[in-house]
């Protein structure tokens, strides 16, 4: 079996285990519990880290498009962390406006995803209840982190120290 293949086996595992839960959740097939979110909130970090693993594995300082693929992959990677947390926030219903009582959208849990992966928070909408705030702060870290551990990987992976 091909090394490539081989490093995605792991992602691959827990992205189908990942797609299998949120479409159960989208069915109402599983209650809406704290304890779900948690479990979701963990299954997406594993999928997270399988994949920039495998990123690692996969790039080789030989490959004359690494950089563009780099970038690709960021971009990739980016989005994965913006949807699934914002199909978290919109699901559970852990944020809301900050002023007025105004029902939430699904466009309102990305954009709010955006705010807090970035950590930029604008104010315009705020986390709910200790489970949202430690849901914010979760994901606030992994915004933090996802930049810095995803270049150090990849840089480390194109320009190996000789």
């Amino acid at each position: 079996m091909p090394r490539a293949v081989r490093e995605m086996r792991p992602f691959l595992i827990i992205g189908a285990i990942f797609m299998v839960l949120s479409i159960s959740i989208d069915q109402d097939c599983l209650p809406i519990s704290d304890g779900l979110l948690w479990f979701y909130t963990a299954l997406l970090l594993a999928l997270y880290a399988s994949l920039l693993h495998a990123i690692a594995a996969w790039l080789e300082p030989s490959k004359s498009f690494a950089e563009v693929l780099s970038v690709a992959l960021f971009l990739i990677t980016s989005v994965l962390l913006v949807l699934g947390f914002a199909y978290a926030w919109f699901v559970f219903g852990h944020f809301g406006p900050s002023s007025g009582n105004a029902p939430v959208t699904k466009i309102d849990a990305i954009y709010f995803s955006v705010v807090a992966l970035t950590t930029l928070g604008f104010g315009d909408f705020l986390p709910i209840g200790s489970t949202g705030k430690l849901l914010l702060s979760i994901e606030a870290l992994m915004g933090a982190t996802h930049m810095v551990a995803f270049f150090s990987v990849v840089l480390t992976r194109m320009h190996p120290k000789p």
